[in-house]
């Protein structure tokens, strides 16, 4: 019995310790072959940028923003790496993006106030009107005097953004923030210029789709057409110096309450999947 055991114990052992060699070999594998890939692509790039005579310091910038990609990439899946996601349903997709991206959008009382009265738009708003993307640091995401080629609203995700007027004085954008308001309510030129601090992620609202889906509610609880064009009107009153792409948010709760006296007493928390609620 004693030898049965022992033999059981040795065969127990041998198995364990090939199938930890085995798991061990193909991690490492996987690991040179992806680091291989990714020297492989970097050699093609600088090859790249030396053929066209790319500025050295342009080419470290390009270099280092490729190299923040892929450390990225590495933590953060992109979705359109994902096959399977492809195969899951339309109305489960809307959900993922719902849940990713409205805790940012909420962050803004008007958004708040959207994701309180009409669930459906909201939704169709965070799979539909938004894209996620990033920027590195240095990154200029838009300057001064731009007329954007298609106008979108910027809710920054994670990292941090720099915006400035006129050189001197700046403003520091973090995750919760947003920026570039006006692209929503008017034809609007950038009187700023905003660079990234850091890696940062950024979810970008297009305008046009965003009104085009607003029109089709009619249990929003704000009035946009006045809303809008309240905010238009506080931008007229301020001098071309004093115009900025940025909007305070007390500002901006005073316009929602003029522009719907009832706001106020009808609002309500959102609460998302993960039951946390947000509020004013």
């Amino acid at each position: 019995v004693e030898r049965q055991f022992a033999c059981f114990t040795l065969l127990v052992g041998f198995f364990s310790v090939t199938i930890f060699v085995s798991n061990m070999t193909s991690s490492l594998t996987r690991l040179h072959i992806l680091t291989g890939h990714q020297s492989v692509q970097l050699r093609s790039l600088r090859k790249f940028l030396f053929h066209n005579s790319i500025s050295g310091t342009l080419s470290a910038r390009i270099q280092n923003n490729a190299l923040d990609a892929l450390r990225s990439q590495q933590q953060r899946v992109p979705e359109d790496d994902v096959e399977l996601l492809k195969l899951v349903s339309e109305p489960l997709r809307i959900e993922i993006h719902f849940e990713i991206i409205s805790p940012h959008l909420v962050q803004h009382p008007l958004f708040q106030s959207v994701a309180n009265t009409d669930l459906m738009l909201m939704r169709q708003l965070c799979h539909l009107a938004v894209q996620v993307g990033s920027a590195s640091e240095g990154d200029v995401l838009f300057s001064r005097g731009e007329v954007p080629h298609v106008p979108k609203m910027l809710f920054i995700m994670e990292g941090s953004l720099e915006y400035s007027t006129d050189g001197d004085f700046y403003s520091h954008l973090e995750s919760g923030s947003w920026i570039s308001e006006h692209v929503l309510w008017a034809e609007w030129v950038h009187h700023g210029v905003l660079t990234a601090s850091n890696h940062a992620s950024i979810a970008f609202l297009d305008a046009e789709i965003f009104i085009g889906y607003a029109k089709t509610s009619s249990i929003l609880e704000i009035d946009l057409p006045k809303y809008g064009a309240l905010f238009i009107e506080h931008v007229n009153k301020l001098s071309y110096f004093q115009r900025s792409d940025l909007v305070d948010q007390e500002d901006t709760i005073k316009l929602l309450r003029t522009s719907s006296p009832d706001w106020k007493t009808k609002r309500r928390p959102l609460r998302g999947m993960t039951g946390n609620p947000f509020y004013l």
